[in-house]
């Protein structure tokens, strides 16, 4: 695989289709985002005609208004025109801020966070702690600071890198925020000893309300341990997550039979409202694509969402406007195989299909993360 040069200061275009500067759906003719009006919330949210949502985007919009009022249109104007030169994009969800990290702080990516044009596009339309009628968490600003200096685009990986065994999947990874694997049996996984601890501990040690749809089981999956010894899963995780990365559990998890929107929320294209963090999807039977399976929009990870930490009826997107901005992959396979996911990427259950579906899902952090919040 030929590494591809990724943008520069000095080179204003993107050889790499793993980096584009400007994605379908990236408005880059105009140098501010107005990601509030009325007619945004129409087209962009799943719940948009709710009380909430309807209080939460007026009070945004008065607030970036006010922001932008108090620094100067020209002066906001210049800020966001410089940082579109320089690689961001942004849509009616959020910034993407990865190809100008790249760009401006390749060699300190940590620096992005002191970066007085970023400070400025991320204060009035991400974090926003002066906006008033609206709670904001204090996290938001801890997710903002300990997430962003780990992206990066995937252009970026070396050619020690991408010469490893596992260097094309975690380019794969870095451009689209998943990741298939056939098998965990490549990571030591006993499959058919997984399969049936699995199914075992939901039909005995599962919880939950089966007329909702969903069931539920935290019991521990002795099968699952050698997975956590395998130097390649870690591999790919450290190279994703920037470091050091630590586990958080699992839950084995069946989606049923007569589930409904309006009992699985999560049935609704959505991103997880922490950031980046890395769930392990096991198959615990076959899934096809009438099976309820997880569904990605590719490409969407690394977004930093105006609503990254709102309501949750905030972060719950229509259908038609994802499929119109993103490509969209099923995550369907034989029983064993696996997906690897940034859950800041939008994704769903897909609730229409004639079979159940039965997963393992493990949770990974950059180390530090979870402890910082």
């Amino acid at each position: 695989m030929q590494r591809a040069q990724c943008r520069s200061p000095a080179m204003h275009l993107c050889l790499s289709e793993m980096c584009s500067v400007a994605p379908p759906g990236a408005h880059t003719d105009s140098p501010v985002p107005r990601p509030w009006s009325k007619e945004v919330r129409e087209r962009v949210y799943f719940f948009h005609s709710n009380g909430v949502i309807e209080h939460y985007t007026e009070a945004r919009w008065a607030h970036q208004k006010e922001q932008e009022a108090i620094a100067g249109e020209a002066k906001v104007n210049q800020t966001f025109r410089r940082l579109v030169r320089d690689g961001m994009t942004f849509d009616e969800l959020g910034l993407d801020l990865t190809l100008l990290q790249h760009v401006r702080h390749r060699g300190s990516p940590k620096a992005v966070l002191q970066d007085e044009d970023v400070k400025m596009a991320v204060a009035m339309l991400v974090v926003a702690k002066t906006a008033r009628g609206v709670h904001l968490p204090r996290y938001a600003q801890a997710l903002w600071q300990l997430d962003q200096p780990a992206r990066r685009p995937a252009c970026a990986l070396t050619a020690a890198e991408l010469a490893t065994s596992g260097g094309a999947r975690l380019a794969s990874f870095l451009a689209h925020g998943v990741v298939q694997v056939e098998s965990v049996a490549e990571f030591g996984v006993d499959v058919a000893a997984l399969s049936a601890q699995g199914i075992d501990a939901l039909e005995h040690r599962g919880y939950g309300v089966k007329g909702n749809g969903m069931w539920s089981s935290v019991h521990p999956l002795p099968a699952l341990e050698p997975m956590l010894r395998s130097e390649a899963l870690a591999a790919l995780l450290r190279g994703y997550l920037g470091g050091p990365v630590r586990y958080d559990g699992h839950f084995t998890f069946k989606l049923l039979d007569g589930i409904s929107a309006d009992k699985y929320i999560s049935g609704h294209w959505h991103h997880d409202r922490c950031g980046r963090r890395v769930r392990m999807g096991i198959l615990l039977h076959d899934v096809t694509p009438e099976g309820r399976p997880t569904e990605v929009a590719l490409g969407s990870h690394n977004t930093l969402y105006w609503t990254q930490v709102a309501h949750v009826k905030v972060s719950r997107i229509q259908d038609r406007f994802v499929r119109s901005r993103y490509a969209v992959a099923q995550m369907t396979g034989k029983a064993g195989a696996a997906f690897i996911l940034d859950t800041n990427a939008l994704h769903r259950g897909l609730m229409a299909g004639v079979n159940a579906r039965s997963v393992v899902f493990a949770e990974f952090h950059a180390h530090g993360k979870t402890p910082a919040l």
